[in-house]
């Protein structure tokens, strides 16, 4: 992306071949396509779906959370996003009505259905909104990484062993084979290592998010059945994503040391697949982010910056959303990088955007599951403010459009309630109060009827693919 829109720097990218990237999240929000999707970055969605082997994501199919069932976390708001209570998810909780009449990503992950059409030259086109995707991590490294290249970047492969910071900025970087490297500004995407960024005090979130490892596996017989969402699993430990690729599924566990090993987890794979598992890699991690992302003349992006268990894909979110205010904030005015006030700004936002997902994630264990002392434990834990506030409001008076701060790249009230209803956070008492004073049950029945209909004739109209023909 800087290569891209800041042509008149020189970048050079530093990559180690003695380190793998993680590669263990395969899923984005929607925000990944709305970025790629400029005319500025001149990228071909068709040759990046193929290239990256990607297929849509219209949601997240949450089972076993709660022992009420399943329910579905859709990537898009439900027909009545702006009024000031979103009416249409609660009326069909008081209703009995199953939400995918209307929600439009969450019907097409019901159906296995996107909103792509195909053209006859083979291109793709997407109808009304950018879907989330689930993409192979690997292929995304290697396309980037070529673009690039492409776009005049310099690609040293090297390993970084000492960072020269005499002074509060970095001067150089010793790196093992080719000496010296000299530069004005540095951005740290070295993962869990945070190497250039070290003397930058870290915010743990792991009282409130004590899973801390990523078991990616395979099965032994994988039957590779793929879906137009993701499906999270919860187990007794943690839980399990799957996610499906053009070439594969990709799964991993992510669960808690502290309350499991992983032999432990291993068993309970083979227990739930009823077949043998290999274990590709497991990944340790901690959640949390830096008290402050930039500093000086450096950056930190990606795992570097923050990081959390990749529920929701909560951190390809924020990475992008980072990186692209940064672009635009940062490397228009060399000035701005030097004022302790824009600096301050940008680093008090992403606090905020991190703390703000920390508690999103928080909440999806909120349903009440105690089967095990690992589910059990967050009944025992002090709930984060903006957590505890939101279900009092729900309980009391339903949400509101305003109950949950707006700025750009925040999980919005539209991912909130449908998140809390099928937790099981529904006060049936106080949405048949609220509803019935603000809506004609009547009118809200014919809306919903009219709502599905025109879902359904607008797939057969546009002629949507099937996940199966992508």
């Amino acid at each position: 992306m800087i290569s891209k829109i800041r042509k008149e720097f020189d970048i050079t990218l530093i990559e180690s071949s003695d380190i793998l990237s993680v590669g263990v999240g395969e899923g984005t929000t929607g925000r990944f396509l709305e970025v790629l999707s400029r005319e500025t970055l001149g990228i071909d969605l068709t040759e990046l779906f193929s290239s990256l082997k990607a297929l849509p994501k219209m949601g997240i199919n949450f089972v076993n959370w709660t022992d009420r069932g399943d329910y579905m976390s859709p990537i898009g708001a439900s027909a009545t996003p702006d009024t000031y209570t979103d009416y249409a998810p609660y009326y069909c909780q008081l209703k009995d009505i199953d939400t995918a009449y209307v929600n439009e990503s969450e019907y097409l992950a019901k159906t296995d259905c996107t909103n792509i059409t195909r053209n006859l030259d083979g291109k793709i086109t997407f109808n009304d909104f950018y879907p989330a995707i689930h993409l192979d991590a690997g292929s995304l490294v290697k396309y980037f990484r070529e673009k690039s290249i492409a776009n005049g970047v310099t690609h040293i492969v090297d390993t970084v062993e000492e960072v020269v910071k005499p002074h509060g900025l970095i001067e150089s970087l010793k790196l093992k084979e080719r000496g010296t490297h000299e530069a004005d500004f540095f951005i740290d995407c070295t993962g869990f290592q945070r190497q250039l960024m070290q003397d930058v005090d870290w915010i743990h979130y792991s009282h409130y998010l004590p899973i801390d490892r990523g078991m990616p596996f395979r099965l032994e017989n994988d039957t590779r059945n793929k879906h137009a969402y993701t499906n999270a699993i919860a187990m007794d430990n943690g839980w399990v994503w799957e996610i499906p690729t053009q070439h594969k599924i990709g799964r991993g566990y992510c669960y808690s040391s502290k309350y499991a090993d992983e032999e432990t987890c291993l068993q309970e794979l083979r227990d739930y697949y009823k077949q043998d598992v290999e274990k590709i890699k497991t990944i340790e991690f901690s959640s949390g982010r830096l008290k402050d992302v930039m500093k000086g003349n450096c950056l930190a992006l990606g795992l570097s910056a923050a990081f959390f268990e990749p529920l929701q894909a909560t951190s390809i979110h924020c990475t992008l959303q980072q990186l692209d205010e940064f672009i635009f904030t940062f490397l228009s005015n060399g000035k701005v990088c030097r004022d302790a006030f824009s600096v301050l700004e940008y680093n008090r936002r992403y606090a905020r955007m991190y703390d703000d997902m920390k508690d999103f994630i928080f909440v999806h264990y909120t349903g009440g599951k105690t089967n095990t002392e690992f589910w059990k434990s967050f009944t025992e834990r002090c709930y984060p403010e903006q957590v505890y506030r939101l279900l009092n409001l729900n309980d009391n008076r339903l949400l509101r459009n305003y109950d949950v701060e707006r700025y750009h790249g925040s999980v919005g009230v539209g991912l909130w309630i449908p998140t809390l209803l099928g937790l099981g956070h529904f006060n049936k008492e106080t949405a048949q109060r609220v509803l019935s004073a603000d809506l004609d049950f009547s009118v809200m029945d014919t809306f919903i009827k009219n709502y599905s209909s025109q879902l359904k004739s607008k797939i057969k109209q546009n002629n949507y693919l099937s996940i199966k023909h992508l």
